[in-house]
């Protein structure tokens, strides 16, 4: 009897495990933002939603297959043979793919590779073995809730979610980071809450479902729109077959209303122009572009998630990082056979369960909701583990046990057996009770091991595996130039990261040449240093190789580029796949050094030009191992447009990759002007101070530079020997962020004693941060990395009226208008002409009286002015220019009464310094040291405010 409670409590606690896991999922896995500052793939930024929802995943996962372990789970039913089936297709295209780690783990924010899968299945068998999973749909719900109310309030401006600085813009992504993946989420969940609603009839469901129909409205994702019309229909047949008409009445009120209020918004307040919209012709445009690569992937497809890599492999339109279609992108990235297995799967799921639909009627409406909006879209890792573990809600007969069916035990059958039937009735036994977990962990695990090993061997016999690892390293140099093709910003605009986007420029084409004693390639030496070639080679015994030595190695012995905002290197040394002391080896063989194709044979690289601008040419031999190369230009410089002639006999079969302007160039011109304006606004806030500065009296207060030193900052200009002040007229403002005597007093480091100067002004900087660079190149740069152009309006700085900050923009020509970016700072932005500083002095000493009418009773009735004291006499100084005289006003003041005093003049805005000295009398009480003065006229204290108290006791 002990055993058997023993046993019962061991259940219980497995039983009650397998139950959190499902709840974690349902509840508190849409709800995961880590905020994180790691970097986990490349270049890629820290990622607060997907990466920690990967770990999240896995960890549960993990935790569900040693809990089903425990228990001996047994495998059984026809579902689990295509599933099998699918993972058999899934392991050899994972074993066939380029990216190892991305066929396993996933591309970054996707992260839907093999193990993706793994986790999901482990998750189905979980819940398909769960015994009390009726309350999973309302988490869902309540978990939805909260998403699809943080993404109403990031419509409407407001953002309590962590995020990273790109997405700063109000985009409607709740806690899972994208529309789109909102918009699939809560379509998903929608049915859920209905569902629920319909079953308890407690108005707060129906105000639950109402919010995750916002937030679905609010994703603009038609795709999930219409998934979610086809979950409605599905939960709207069977509530209507379980007699629940009447509890739909509601719902065809609220949800429409929903729905006009959401109209409202895009008519009235402009949503759609807060959120970023996929539009059909894209998605099209990604449908045909993946179709195209289906006949060169069909049976074992890229490998899982393998389009980020391999999009542009093929030479015809360029693809998404993702297809968006669930069906599409398991056809692409897993083959044909992984797609049939995949849907025959699903097939045996939903028709076992069919006969379950009424009294469950949510989960078959999730499940089409997902696979209608599939259509339209593609897997997530953060709405797929909550479909697979709705498919084993309904394996399961929808979170409710099936009954069991009675059986004899097992020894009740040997021993009716007899001695000669115990091995069957043992085999039987087996065979109904299906496959053990761990017998089918090791079955995969042996499946996968033999197609890592044999399969890649096979497949890299033939030309056409040479020809698709040579587009592998081909787009390796593509996404070392212009970096991954699926980075967006908050906007949706394509962003160039990689050399191009560091260094705003495609890299050089150094002049390698052999070197026979150290048996590689050397780059260029001496004068060579600077140089760039274009044409890729000789064209005869390639004594020479073009080479984009930037991308693997930062050459700062070029002092032609800027490599203060290089960040790599992009790609690894170049090492040789033989031995290149052989030198019987042909030149093209001879690939230590340079970067080679999948042939063992050096890549060559042409820079050709256009009106468009200049594109890089990166051209393999192809399998014959033949090129011609066009003739290098003269004068040096990139060719014309076609000089690679790509129908020339020799380079019919050459593996070429091509990146256009349109890759490294244009998408970042609309980001590099906002960051140019960004910087000549920084210039000018350091020039008058920060725009929310404010002073006592809270009005604007001009700081910075000019508030420090009433002054327009020098110029200055390198003449080979240092910097010296220019006297022709434009130059670099170093007073910003470097202080010298020539600038004026500073009080960092004061003289002792001090110079005899202009009170109240000093140089109290840094007012920038000091410019990359040393000597010459210590310069203030716009994004495009080109010095900026400053220059006053007048060559005497007394007499300047505007400062004018140039950029050169796009052409990076500053004598060209047409694309210069320009900002002016005015001097009325920090003086204020023709305004009188304005107070009033009180003089405290009290009148003198004299009676002169006593009453009867010698009390005085009337009283006369008597003799005076001497008039306080007061001068008001105030400093308000370093040069000149400063602003000064004599008073006086009678005992007993007050005047104001006015100084006028053009004053020079910021905090500036006043005196007051009674020359009769003396001051009574403390006065403002400084008086703020705007640009606009202001003054703090205010007239009223500023005054002044003296007094003369003789």
């Amino acid at each position: 009897m002990a055993l058997n409670v023993k046993n019962w409590r061991g259940g219980c606690r497995q039983a009650d495990l397998k139950n959190l896991i499902l709840y974690f999922m349902a509840a508190v896995y849409p709800l995961l933002v880590v905020p994180n500052q790691l970097s986990f793939l490349g270049n890629h930024p820290p990622d607060y939603f997907y990466a920690p929802r990967y770990l999240a995943l896995a960890a549960a996962s993990l935790l569900a297959l040693a809990v089903l372990l425990k228990e001996k789970a047994r495998i059984g039913g026809r579902a689990f043979v295509p599933l099998g089936f699918f993972f058999f297709f899934a392991l050899a295209a994972a074993a066939l793919a380029a990216y190892p780690a991305t066929a396993w783990v996933g591309a970054p924010v996707r992260y839907t590779g093999l193990c993706t899968y793994l986790f999901c299945a482990v998750l189905f068998v979980l819940a398909s073995r769960a015994d009390n999973s009726e309350k999973l749909p309302a988490c869902m719900a309540a978990a939805a809730v909260i998403v699809s109310f943080l993404a109403v309030l990031q419509v409407c401006g407001l953002n309590p979610v962590p995020h990273e600085p790109f997405r700063r813009a109000l985009t409607a992504y709740g806690t899972l980071g994208n529309p789109d993946y909102l918009g699939t989420y809560a379509a998903f969940v929608l049915p859920a809450a209905l569902s629920v609603y319909a079953g308890r009839r407690r108005p707060a469901w129906l105000a639950a479902a109402a919010v995750i129909y916002a937030g679905l409205l609010v994703s603009f994702n038609w795709g999930a729109w219409m998934g979610a019309v086809f979950g409605l229909a599905v939960v709207a047949r069977y509530s209507f077959a379980a007699e629940r008409k009447r509890a739909w009445l509601a719902p065809a009120l609220v949800l429409p209303g929903v729905t006009l209020l959401f109209a409202a918004g895009i008519i009235f307040w402009g949503l759609a122009g807060k959120v970023g919209v996929t539009s059909p012709l894209e998605q099209a445009a990604a449908w045909q572009s993946a179709l195209r690569l289906l006949p060169h992937c069909w049976a074992f497809g890229l490998g899982p998630d393998h389009l980020t890599h391999v999009a542009r492999m093929l030479p015809f339109a360029s693809l998404l990082d993702k297809t968006p279609s669930l069906y599409l992108e398991t056809a692409v990235t897993m083959g044909m056979f992984a797609l049939i297995a995949y849907l025959a799967f699903l097939g045996f799921v939903l028709w076992e369960a069919r006969h379950r639909f009424r009294a469950r009627p949510e989960l078959p409406a999730m499940a089409a909701v997902y696979l209608v909006q599939g259509l339209f879209h593609f897997e997530t890792i953060l709405v797929m583990p909550l479909f697979w573990i709705v498919l084993g809600m309904l394996a399961a007969g929808g979170g409710r046990a099936a009954p069991a069916r009675e059986t004899a035990a097992p020894e009740e059958n040997i021993a009716a057996a007899g001695v000669g039937g115990e091995r069957q009735v043992l085999r039987d036994v087996r065979r109904a009770g299906g496959f053990t977990l761990l017998e089918v962990i090791v079955i995969i695990a042996v499946l996968g091991f033999l197609a890592a090993m044999f399969v890649p061997f096979i497949g890299h016999l033939d030309k056409a595996g040479r020809v698709k690892a040579t587009r592998e390293r081909l787009e390796a140099v593509r996404a070392a130039v212009a970096g991954p093709a699926n980075t967006y910003d908050e906007r949706g605009r394509r962003v160039v990261r990689g050399y191009a986007g560091d260094m705003d420029a495609l890299p050089r084409l150094y002049k390698f040449t052999w070197d026979a004693g150290e048996n590689r390639w050397q780059k260029p030496e001496g004068a060579a240093v600077g140089e760039e070639v274009y044409s890729g080679g000789d064209g005869v015994d390639f004594t020479f190789i073009g080479q984009p030595l930037g991308l693997w190695e930062k050459f700062d012995r070029d002092t032609g580029i800027d490599w203060a905002s290089w960040k790599g290197p992009y790609l690894a040394y170049p090492r040789a796949a033989f031995d290149n002391a052989n030198q019987d080896v042909s030149p093209l063989r001879r690939t230590e050094g340079i970067l080679a194709d999948a042939w063992g044979r050096a890549l060559f690289f042409i820079k050709e030009q256009d009106a468009r601008g200049v594109y890089l040419l990166v051209i393999s031999a192809g399998p014959d191992g033949k090129v011609a190369l066009p003739a290098e230009s003269s004068p040096p410089g990139p060719l014309s447009r076609g000089s690679y002639a790509r129908d020339a006999p020799a380079n019919k079969d050459n593996v070429v990759l091509e990146i256009t302007p349109d890759e490294w160039y244009t998408p970042n011109l609309d980001v590099q002007e906002e960051q140019t304006r960004r910087i000549l606004e920084s210039i000018k806030s350091a020039l008058t101070g920060p725009p929310d500065a404010f002073d006592t009296c809270g009005r604007p207060l001009v700081g910075g530079y000019l508030g420090d030193m009433g002054q327009w900052p020098k110029l200055w200009q390198w003449t080979g020997a240092g910097w010296e002040v220019s006297a022709a007229g434009g130059g670099q403002p170093r007073g910003l962020w470097a202080w010298d005597p020539a600038e004026g007093y500073s009080d960092h480091d004061p003289p002792d004693p001090p110079p005899a100067g202009p009170r109240g002004f000093a140089w109290r900087g840094p007012y920038l941060a000091k410019p990359w660079g040393e000597g010459e190149n210590e310069v203030l740069r716009d994004s495009w990395g080109t010095p900026l152009h400053f220059e006053y309006d007048a060559p005497d700085l007394l007499q300047a009226t505007r400062l004018t900050i140039a950029s050169a923009g796009r052409d990076k020509k500053i004598d060209t208008a047409d694309d210069n970016i320009a900002l002016t700072v005015e001097d009325s932005a920090w003086k204020a002409a023709g305004m009188a500083v304005k107070g009033r002095v009180v003089n405290l000493t009290p009148k003198e009286y004299a009676c002169t009418l006593w009453d009867p009773n010698g009390k005085c009735i009337n009283y006369q002015e008597a003799g005076q004291p001497p008039a306080a006499e007061v001068t008001v100084t105030l400093y308000h220019q370093p040069a000149g005289d400063p602003l000064t006003a004599s008073i006086s003041v009678p005992p007993g009464e007050s005047r104001t005093f006015a100084l006028p003049g053009d004053v020079f805005a910021g905090r500036r310094r006043i005196e007051i000295q009674a020359t009769a009398g003396e001051i009574a009480g403390a006065y403002p040291p400084a008086v703020f003065v705007g640009a606009g006229g202001s003054q703090c204290p205010a007239e009223e405010s500023l005054v002044v108290y003296v007094r003369r006791d003789e």
